[in-house]
């Protein structure tokens, strides 16, 4: 059997049945991932308040969090997306004279070696990396605007 046929089969057996087995284990492994961001993140602005940040956590579904920061008028949502592999990310400000930044997407991938990584613009990103790019533009903003 070719891989073609291969794969139509496997398409048509996950329309007919639903998601098929090695698809439900990566949505788990994703979901996975995803849960241990949420929870470094939240470690993350629990340091920060520590140090004397105003910046609040919310869990505002089981996939969507939100990071305020109340000194400089800017939030972030971050909202899994399972089955579409990806974790969306939008700014946002309170202050129409304080301008957000541009929100952007972590696709989800599993690796050669079975774990699931995250990516941006096709190139790995550390967790850390990744939560610096949600959360440094809320917590420390660049203060060029006057």
């Amino acid at each position: 059997m070719g891989w073609v046929r291969e794969e139509y089969e496997d398409r048509l057996r996950s329309h007919q049945g639903g998601v098929n087995a090695a698809e439900r284990q990566f949505e788990e492994a994703a979901a996975r991932r995803w849960q241990e961001l949420v929870a470094q993140i939240e470690a993350d602005i629990d340091e920060y308040r520590q140090h004397g940040g105003a910046a609040s956590f919310t869990r505002v579904s089981d996939i969507e969090v939100r990071v305020t920061d109340s000194e400089s008028a800017l939030a972030v949502n971050v909202r899994a997306d399972l089955p579409g592999h990806a974790i969306h990310y939008d700014f946002g400000s309170r202050n129409d004279r304080v301008a957000s930044p541009v929100g952007g997407i972590f696709s989800i991938r599993q690796s050669r070696s079975g774990r699931t990584e995250l990516y941006s613009a096709d190139e790995r990103v550390h967790s850390e990396d990744a939560r610096r790019m949600l959360l440094e533009p809320i917590l420390f903003p660049n203060e060029k605007a006057a």
